[in-house]
């Protein structure tokens, strides 16, 4: 493998964690054990649909979520919470917050106002600076996890310390977008064009 040219990418959740390890190689924090020594440096990042600021995603699901959520949605909310263990009133009562820990929440060990400076460190917008590798960042308009605004964020973050960012938003897409029929998908299609135009610019 050619160390001298390492990329990482991912979707939704790949492309979080894609953002993070490219923007935090050697963070104290972040790295592990076994690799405190190791150049953890990336040459580009290209991330479909990642979460960029973790506020945004729980806001973004409470948004998204009904206000009084159904009787075939309260037995669900029942069995998960004995899962995840939160109690079932407060699931109800805040659904829109009890369906973005399913994502987030509960790895993060709580809301943003118990533990935000777990939300801070996660969030790649955090560590947006001058050193941050080339990102290319593939986002779908109407995309009902991840806030198209939070990443246009991130973009003109990286832009404004001055880290070559392309930011592509396509229209009347969601998420998972080249994952559904992709042989048809002009999204998806589209997508596939960009990454090859931007992999070829940094060879």
């Amino acid at each position: 493998m050619n160390t001298d040219f390492v990329a990482v990418t991912g979707g939704s959740a790949g492309g979080h964690l894609a953002l993070l390890a490219g923007y935090t190689p050697g963070h104290p924090e972040l790295t592990p054990d076994d690799l405190r020594d190791a150049n953890t440096t990336v040459r580009g990042i290209f991330a479909y649909y990642g979460a960029t600021e973790m506020n945004a995603v729980l806001k973004h699901a409470s948004l998204m979520m009904p206000d009084k959520p159904s009787r075939g949605i309260e037995i669900a909310l029942s069995l998960l919470s004995s899962i995840m263990n939160i109690s079932v009133k407060d699931s109800v009562e805040d659904l829109g917050w009890f369906s973005a820990s399913m994502m987030i929440g509960n790895p993060m060990g709580g809301k943003p106002e118990e533990v935000p400076e777990v939300y801070e460190l996660a969030s790649p917008i955090t560590h947006a600076n001058s050193d941050c590798p080339p990102t290319l960042l593939l986002q779908g308009e109407h995309d009902i996890i991840i806030p198209a605004n939070a990443v246009r964020e991130l973009h003109q973050r990286l832009v404004e310390v001055g880290v070559p960012s392309i930011y592509v938003e396509f229209p009347q897409t969601n998420h998972g977008f080249e994952l559904i029929f992709p042989q048809v998908s002009p999204s998806a299609h589209a997508a596939l064009h960009d990454l090859d135009h931007y992999l070829a610019l940094m060879v």
